[in-house]
């Protein structure tokens, strides 16, 4: 990572030396009142009065219970719940109650709950196991245009599901971003993903969508920390046969270009009950863009990507990897009891010194680039 002209750059296929660098803003302890709280602590909850898996009074549930993942507010009165997982949740300020001694944000006071980015639809959480105390604040901003408010920084910190609105970059610039509450980067399983500066067509450029990485997910009986919350595995009766990796697991470590990746599936899941396996791996921007290419018949066993997958469907496979970067890594076991345990983690590809690595949608004469002539 280098800055020019004031500009941070980081290449491409390098971003795990690039860490998001995160604006801190003053707190005051002092609370604003009802739906305010600050990154470090406070409001939790929607002023729900039903706790289980109905909504009551129409109001969003209160930790336990899910609303209907198709459409943008909470449930009506007494309706069930139907989608593992909301995907907007409008607040109210007045609807909202402090908790755990809140205190606001002297600069950008924050919202109840956590976006876009719920995640209630793993199993009942048991809250003995995870006291407020020891949970982590979403830490989602009330809405604002991030470019205006200077929070041009990697996290969606209004949690409207896009990473850095507005924001401005330069050709051919790339970041790490994460798509999640500001609050829950680099918790538990959370792993940041990639953001790349592209053309909007009208003369400006802008950066893309965040993609690879590892948000929030529903807490699951597996050893990690799936929600980012600061528990993990706090689920009644939990006791995991299998533990999937996290950041800095020994079982997965750094891999290098040019060489063999070894991956072995019973360091993962040691139980007796294991019918089948089935490995998949998604590659960096360069794999996107040639998989999007018309005719494109790459897949990840056939030569066509910057890694090559072997013995998908055995429990010990491996990757060769050609190209630095960040590879998402998913092992699924079907289980005797017709259940799957899944875990998807990250390999950070890299190798010491200078690497120029670069990836093209075309070859020979026909591969014009942006500076004029051919490649």
């Amino acid at each position: 990572m280098r800055a020019i002209g004031g500009v941070t750059w980081c290449a491409l296929t390098a971003l795990a030396a690039c860490p998001i660098e995160v604006t801190s803003n003053g707190g005051a302890p002092a609370d604003a009142g009802h739906g305010y709280y600050d990154r470090r602590g406070g409001d939790r909850y929607l002023d729900d009065t039903g706790a289980g898996p109905v909504d009551g009074s129409a109001g969003a549930d209160s930790g336990s219970g899910l609303d209907r993942g198709d459409q943008p507010w909470p449930d009506a009165a007494t309706a069930p719940d139907s989608a593992p997982r909301d995907r907007v949740w409008h607040w109210d300020a007045a609807a909202f109650f402090d908790h755990a001694s809140p205190v606001i944000d002297a600069n950008h006071p924050l919202a109840d709950g956590s976006g876009v980015y719920q995640t209630d639809g793993g199993s009942p959480i048991v809250p003995e196991l995870c006291p407020a105390e020891q949970q982590v604040a979403p830490g989602c901003l009330a809405a604002l245009d991030e470019a205006a408010a200077g929070l041009c920084d990697g996290l969606d910190n209004d949690c409207d599901g896009t990473v850095d609105d507005n924001c401005g970059c330069k050709q051919g610039e790339a970041k790490r971003c994460f798509v999640g509450p500001p609050g829950r980067h680099q918790i538990g399983a959370c792993q940041d993903g990639q953001q790349i500066c592209r053309d909007l067509g009208n003369g400006s450029f802008g950066w893309g969508p965040c993609q690879g990485g590892i948000p929030p997910s529903a807490e699951v009986c597996d050893g990690l920390d799936n929600d980012c919350n600061g528990c993990t595995d706090e689920i009644a009766g939990c006791v995991p046969v299998g533990t999937c990796p996290g950041p800095g697991d020994p079982r997965t470590p750094d891999g290098r270009p040019f060489s063999s990746y070894p991956l072995d599936g019973t360091r993962i899941y040691g139980g007796a009950d294991a019918t089948a396996w089935h490995w998949s791996v998604t590659g960096t921007p360069c794999d996107r863009m040639f998989l999007a290419l018309p005719g494109s018949t790459a897949t990840a066993e056939n030569g066509q990507l910057s890694f090559t997958l072997h013995n998908a469907t055995s429990p010990q496979a491996s990757i060769d990897f050609t190209l630095s970067g960040d590879y998402t890594v998913t092992l699924d076991v079907a289980l005797g009891s017709g259940e799957i345990f899944s875990c998807t983690w990250i390999v950070h590809v890299r190798a010491p010194g200078l690497r120029v690595e670069l990836c093209w949608d075309a070859t020979g004469p026909t591969a014009a680039n942006h500076f004029g002539g051919t490649l």
